[in-house]
Parts: C-alpha cells; sequence; structure tokens
C-alpha cells in the first residue's frame, strides 16, 4: 500500500514536470534566460515561506489528501487573504481541492492539521457551503471562492508544506 502511494506521489511529480515544460514560452529551450532559484523542491513554488504543489493530475479528495502526505505536505489551508489571492492567481485548472472537509461532523469545517476554518468564512461563495448531496470536501474555482462538493468528485488539488 506505501509502495502505491509513493508511485502516485512520484506520477504527481512527473505530471507537475510536464506542465512545467508545457509553459515553457514559445522559443525558449531548457537553460536558456535567467535561473530562479527557491527553497522549494522542483516541481513546486514558493510563497511567504511555504511552498506550493499543483497537481496536474485528477482525483477524489481522499486521493488528493494522501498524495499530499506522501509528499511530505498537506491539502491547501489558507490562512490569509494574501495566501487566498496568490493561490488563486497561480491556478492552473479551473477548480481544485483543499484541505477543508466537514466529513467528520456536518457543518463542522476542519482542516486536514485539526483546526477549524471559522476565521475564513469570508471566501466561501454565497449560500454556500450548503451540504447538499453529501458535499463534505471543500474546493477553490478561479473565481477566488469555496465550494462544498462531494469528496468523490474529480478535482485537482494544491499542497503546502514548509521548504
Amino acid at each position: 500500500f506505501r509502495l502505491h502511494l509513493h508511485i502516485k506521489a512520484l506520477q504527481g511529480l512527473c505530471s507537475s514536470l510536464r506542465c512545467q515544460e508545457e509553459q515553457r514560452p514559445a522559443g525558449k529551450h531548457q537553460g536558456e534566460g535567467s535561473r530562479v532559484c527557491t527553497p522549494c523542491r522542483r516541481g513546486w513554488t514558493f510563497f511567504q515561506d511555504r511552498c506550493y504543489f499543483h497537481s496536474c493530475s485528477l482525483g477524489t479528495w481522499d486521493t488528493a489528501n494522501r498524495s499530499c502526505a506522501s509528499l511530505g505536505a498537506l491539502l491547501l489551508q489558507v490562512t490569509s487573504l494574501a495566501e487566498q489571492a496568490h493561490i488563486v492567481a497561480s491556478m492552473k485548472a479551473p477548480s481544485f481541492w483543499m484541505g477543508l472537509t466537514d466529513q467528520a461532523l456536518e457543518g463542522a469545517w476542519m482542516w486536514v492539521d485539526g483546526t477549524h476554518s471559522a476565521a475564513n468564512a469570508s471566501y466561501w461563495q454565497t449560500g454556500e457551503p450548503n451540504g447538499r448531496q453529501k458535499e463534505n470536501c471543500a474546493l477553490a474555482r478561479q473565481d477566488g471562492h469555496w465550494y462544498d462538493a462531494p469528496c468523490t468528485e474529480q478535482h485537482h488539488w494544491v499542497c503546502e508544506k514548509e521548504p
């Protein structure tokens, strides 16, 4: 089982590297231009003392959570307006899973590290979370708002960790 998780993590890293290759400007070849050094591993981005990994693959919330854990990270936990703005601006997909769920107790939204999310209520889209159809996992969309969704849906995800 652990080997399976490591394989999934490696596949995610390979996907990330492919994403970076595809996003290289036309006419630019590896080694051209300035070199950017960050404290994060290749395939991760750096912002305000945190490293972020944007998946290129789709998965359920549980798949995303396990993938981040296998990388020594957590699913995204938004702690500031600046972080929220950065993540939305750097989105590579229309939506992504965050580390926020009310699976343990309906209506009690908790981050994957066990902390409550009450301070972040302003990020929810109007009318969200609504808890319809077992919508127990949170995702963010390009409009900058959060939505609750069934945890079995397939979305991209963002992991975060310290450098």
